[in-house]
């Protein structure tokens, strides 16, 4: 064999090996109650309890903001994006998807602080002054709120600190939310602003295509044996598990 051609068939060789351990790339967006660098959150701890750890090595999870995350995946940065499903990932990032099964029943309520009369129409929030998390697109709702009074924040604790003090009486946000929601707020399991069945969403390549062949086989085998239940249960206790 002569010399280039050797040269040529061994750079082949080693990119058809770089490529057989190329890493999926995963990004979450660092939402209240969904995903967390640092702490114990939902969609990584999903994504590890779903996989046992049998391909994680082929995974790898980046967080970045919800907006960041939203435009790096449009730009096609990362392989995947974790959370919402294919009309979400239209509708914010204008992006064709392929997705997974189902890791998460996520739906839009207006809370209010217990004591006070829950929300039991959709009209009535017009007349109410809100406070929502950033990264919330108030647009995208079917429920008309240009007119009303709406205030946003960084996160959940400067919302709860907002309605608390009494400069909102209505919260919206999502549905299982974390404990300083759940503690001190409630809401009307009949009013829902907008539902999001949580999900992997992926560029449509071979290699995306192939990615979510396998892991929908191990989300069907978790939820099979409760895994899901279990994983709502320990992080939301006994809010209503719905599926």
């Amino acid at each position: 064999m002569k010399p280039h051609t050797l040269f040529f068939t061994l750079l082949l060789t080693l990119l058809l090996n770089l490529n057989a351990f190329a890493k999926v790339s995963l990004v979450l967006p660092l939402v209240d109650g969904w995903a967390h660098q640092t702490e114990k959150s939902y969609a990584p701890e999903a994504i590890n309890r779903v996989t046992k750890g049998n391909f994680n090595n082929n995974i790898k999870l980046v967080f970045r903001p919800f907006k960041r995350a939203l435009t790096d995946f449009e730009k096609k940065k990362y392989n995947c994006f974790v959370g919402g499903d294919e009309k979400t990932m239209k509708d914010f990032a204008n992006v064709e998807t392929i997705s997974s099964k189902m890791i998460r029943n996520t739906s839009l309520r207006a809370y209010t602080l217990k004591g006070h009369p829950k929300i039991v129409t959709q009209e009535s929030i017009k007349d109410k002054e809100v406070v929502y998390v950033r990264g919330l697109d108030l647009s995208s709702l079917e429920l008309d709120l240009s007119k009303t009074k709406t205030s946003s924040v960084n996160d959940v604790k400067q919302a709860v600190k907002i309605m608390k003090a009494q400069r909102a009486t209505v919260f919206l946000h999502w549905f299982p939310s974390t404990p300083e929601v759940m503690q001190d707020f409630h809401n009307s399991h009949s009013v829902i602003l907008y539902t999001i069945k949580e999900k992997v969403n992926c560029h449509n390549t071979p290699e995306n295509r192939k990615f979510i062949s396998e892991l929908n086989k191990k989300i069907d085998y978790f939820k099979s044996q409760g895994g899901l239940e279990k994983l709502h249960t320990d992080f939301y206790g006994d809010l209503p598990f719905v599926h």
